[in-house]
């Protein structure tokens, strides 16, 4: 088979776990592995954020300072930016 560059294996679980889960608790079929979705990246952009909070030791996210940039030029960290838009 052609190799058509890298693939985010981590994203492929993802999607597997969350039709899996899909079908045993929900009764529903998310095909998040056929089909990319764009509610399917936010919630695991929004899970990844989510496990990045839990063990960071130090809320930069609710102090202002530290959470924004000076002069509203945007997030200390990318990531919070792609979570909060």
């Amino acid at each position: 088979a052609a190799s058509e560059g890298p693939v985010d294996l981590e994203a492929l679980y993802s999607s597997v776990a969350l039709d899996v889960i899909g079908r045993a608790v929900f009764n529903f079929d998310f095909r998040s592995v056929e089909d990319q979705s764009p509610v399917i990246d936010a919630v695991y952009g929004l899970m990844q954020e989510a496990e990045h909070r839990s063990f960071f030791p130090l809320p930069y996210w609710k102090v202002p300072v530290l959470g924004h940039r000076a002069l509203g030029l945007g997030p200390v960290v990318e990531r919070q930016g792609r979570v909060a838009a």
